[in-house]
């Protein structure tokens, strides 16, 4: 992770010889492009992250122009979200600047199946020791189910957001040079980050399933700036940075009575400090009527660590210790390293767009979980979009995708919720005429989640919990710590964990947009 205090300044100011020199033009024209690309081998190689907040526009996209076309935009996009989707288009993209708003909704839900009698934990746990010590570990104690806080209950909803996207491409008076800028800012809640337990710890708090790769990840803000150098008339090269936040706290408690927990002396010093997360790309244009772009983006996560320091009076946890330090690292939102390539081409009124992305999901990191956990699988998404000059006004955009999901079958002791998508979308521009460049448009997204269903093992292994994928056996077989007797009710399973014995998934979400785009 890199904290930048001071900002990076780019000066972009050129020099006028004061008599035309050929020589002299040719050795700046060459200066001037090797100190770019130095430039950006420095940006790149230098200001890699080791954590940072995972970008809010994997679920929706970036630029309603984009979206229209199910986000097939590595060789296709051309407006200011080239700074998101390929900086190394760019150089092709004409100088100008859009806004927008994006709203979503959501039908989804996911149904927990019936448990079968005997798997609720009872009250006689709090009374009796296990058979086996080695069967349990105190690193997780269930609760009876009857004094869990909240019911085990379905779930029908995702968090939506509104938020503002805009940007801007400019070439500061060169022609071989782009900057770009756009940004994604919501507008109901300026961040959400929702952190949960992917497994049976998860009965001590919500008690409900979550879907793992939707919902918060669009509600955080997002600044993605870019630059492109254009060597060659058919050739672009870009790099970015998405600048994002992550968050360090420190809480200091003091508590005068462990009795009166109601009354408690708490002082916090939080900071939220910026990192960013580099993405590359190039574009070939061979042909006029023919562009082929590649990008690359680096892993990211939304970073969060909190240290605690609790003192009580006349007691300490630790002999000698009089302060109790705790330690928390999270790992929210998880957005894998991604490589992208595509292609436009246009045919008279026609362009049609094409886009393979690769996604490295093995290497996901848990938001609360060990996140040593490498369970998920790499996945490939294809997606293809189409543009039509209906009148010489009046432009319409279709695009499709399909998105794999990373998940693994859930029949063990993890409850990470996902499912398959198809993404729909469409949308029509149309320019202004009393204003040259002006164009404003509409864009309708669709993304359906094929239904999924999980059924659950009976395996409960012994052993060390945090290193299996089995079911938990939450109370295992006991005997009464008075009567010594064999607590019939600790025959078989039984757990808290709400994902079992099972559950489906399905439902849709979506987005609409409305943009205004100038050109200049």
């Amino acid at each position: 992770m890199i904290w930048v205090d001071e900002p990076i300044r780019i000066s972009t100011e050129r020099h006028i010889p004061p008599h035309h020199d050929p020589v002299g033009s040719a050795k700046t024209f060459v200066l001037h492009r090797v100190i770019i690309l130095l430039l950006f081998a420095h940006i790149y190689f230098g200001l890699r992250p080791n954590a940072a907040k995972a970008n809010p526009l994997d679920t929706y996209g970036l630029s309603s122009r984009q979206i229209a076309v199910g986000g097939a935009a590595t060789a296709g996009a051309d407006d200011y979200s080239a700074t998101y989707y390929n900086p190394g288009k760019l150089p092709f993209v004409a100088n100008g600047f859009g806004v927008g708003l994006l709203f979503s909704f959501d039908d989804v839900a996911i149904r927990l199946k019936s448990r079968p009698d005997g798997v609720d934990v009872p009250t006689l746990m709090y009374d009796s020791l296990p058979m086996d010590e080695s069967a349990v570990s105190h690193s997780i104690r269930p609760l009876a189910t009857e004094d869990l806080v909240n019911p085990r209950r379905n779930t029908y909803e995702i968090p939506n957001t509104i938020a503002l996207q805009g940007g801007l491409v400019h070439d500061l008076g060169l022609s071989w040079f782009k900057l770009g800028l756009s940004v994604h800012m919501p507008l109901n809640e300026m961040a959400r980050a929702r952190f949960y337990y992917p497994d049976e710890r998860e009965q001590y708090f919500s008690n409900r399933l979550h879907f793992s790769l939707i919902g918060d990840r669009s509600q955080r803000p997002s600044i993605n700036a870019a630059m492109g150098f254009k060597p060659l008339k058919w050739l672009g090269i870009g790099i970015g940075l998405d600048m994002q936040a992550t968050i360090a706290a420190k809480a200091r408690m003091f508590v005068p009575d462990p009795l009166d927990q109601a009354n408690v002396n708490l002082t916090i010093d939080g900071a939220v400090k910026y990192s960013f997360i580099p993405v590359a790309g190039v574009y070939f244009q061979p042909l006029d009527e023919l562009g082929i772009g590649i990008s690359y983006r680096e892993p990211s996560w939304y970073g969060t660590s909190l240290h605690n320091e609790i003192q009580f009076w006349s007691f300490e946890v630790y002999k000698g210790e009089p302060v109790t330090h705790q330690e928390f690292n999270y790992a929210f939102s998880y957005a894998p390293r991604e490589v992208r390539g595509g292609v436009s081409y246009n045919v008279s009124a026609w362009t049609f767009l094409a886009d393979l992305s690769w996604r490295q999901w093995s290497l996901f990191k848990d938001m609360l979980a060990a996140s040593s956990r490498k369970r998920f699988k790499d996945v490939w998404t294809p997606r293809l979009g189409m543009r039509v000059q209906v009148h010489e006004i009046v432009e319409l955009s279709a695009g499709a995708a399909y998105e794999p999901s990373p998940v693994p079958r859930q029949n063990g002791r993890t409850n990470y919720v996902d499912n398959d998508r198809i993404q729909c979308s469409a949308g029509t521009e149309i320019d202004i005429p009393p204003v040259k460049g002006l164009a404003v448009g509409v864009h309708f997204q669709a993304i359906p989640l094929l239904p999924r269903s999980e059924s659950k093992n009976l395996f409960a292994p012994s052993g060390v919990i945090e290193d299996t994928m089995g079911l938990i056996d939450e109370f295992p077989d006991s005997r009464d710590n008075k009567t010594d007797e064999y607590i019939e009710q600790s025959a078989g399973l039984q757990t808290n964990n709400p994902g079992y014995p099972g559950y489906s998934s399905e439902g849709w979400f979506g987005s609409v947009g409305v943009y205004m785009n100038y050109t200049f």
